[in-house]
């Protein structure tokens, strides 16, 4: 997940012929993407006790990327949760104007409707 996949590498690079193994957990940036919001700051640490079996990863545990950094509150742990970048931006694009859009803000519009429009979404508030 690169905030501008047209620009942005990730390091080391993902090609499709490693397969999913060195994805997720397995990859620096993915992981941290994954990590627990609260555990930015202890990141390295977190993975160590994480590889170790000291910390078990749970449903609990909200990963960063669902957060918007800039509205963190440590006395209001919820404060920003659902409202980082990804969401915000790639997701909100592939849902209503399409997965291609959400790659690339120039990418030619594609064949099949929208899945917002094909489900009536008119907006992404109730």
């Amino acid at each position: 997940m690169l905030k501008n996949p047209e620009t942005d590498q990730f390091n080391p690079p993902l090609f499709k012929q490693h397969g999913k193994i060195v994805r997720g957990w397995n990859h620096p940036q993915t992981a941290q993407l994954l990590c627990p919001m609260w555990m930015l700051n202890i990141y390295r640490d977190f993975m160590d006790k994480v590889k170790e079996g000291q910390i078990t990863i749970t449903v609990a545990k909200l990963p960063a990327y669902l957060y918007d950094e800039s509205m963190l509150d440590p006395t209001r742990k919820n404060r920003g949760c659902l409202r980082g970048y990804y969401l915000k931006h790639q997701v909100f694009r592939h849902i209503f104007t399409g997965p291609s859009s959400a790659i690339s803000a120039t990418a030619h519009k594609g064949t099949k409707a929208p899945k917002g429009q094909i489900h009536g979404m008119t907006s992404p508030l109730p």
